[in-house]
């Protein structure tokens, strides 16, 4: 990496855990932090240099930083806001499906070796099961 780059980076480092600190601290201070993180983005590609890199050795979650991009560029008027659907009953009954088959699924695997794992997570076992039988009544129940 040249010199040029090198100060760059140390620069975007700096300015952006500044903003991302403030922007723990009070969410209005967020669409700043999504300001700087579009501003860097720029200023980063010019020397090869990802922005995604610089929010992985701050520990910042890409998501929330791509958020609050989103979010600044919608506020100054350089994007168009995403419209808001509202959520039907058919929304609403379809991601419950895929949550209890994600469900069902974890069940599966921790079923393949349920005694190697009683035998390393006893407690924890045994409030898994007792969960699963809970959630299986209440199931049986509202089938009815």
């Amino acid at each position: 990496m040249s010199k040029d780059a090198e100060q760059v980076v140390a620069a975007a480092k700096k300015d952006l855990q500044v903003a991302w600190d403030d922007c723990q601290k009070s969410e209005k201070r967020c669409l700043d932090f999504g300001r700087k993180c579009y501003d860097w983005q720029e200023k980063l590609r010019e020397v090869h240099v990802p922005i995604t890199k610089i929010w992985g050795d701050l520990n910042i979650p890409r998501q929330n930083a791509y958020r609050w991009i989103q979010a600044h560029l919608e506020a100054e008027g350089l994007k168009p806001a995403r419209p808001v659907r509202a959520k039907t009953n058919a929304d609403i009954i379809g991601a419950l499906t895929t949550r209890l088959e994600s469900i069902r699924t974890a069940i599966e695997r921790v079923e393949e070796d349920w005694s190697g794992w009683v035998k390393m997570c006893p407690k924890e076992m045994k409030v898994l099961r007792e969960t699963i039988k809970e959630v299986g009544e209440y199931l049986s129940e509202f089938e009815e």
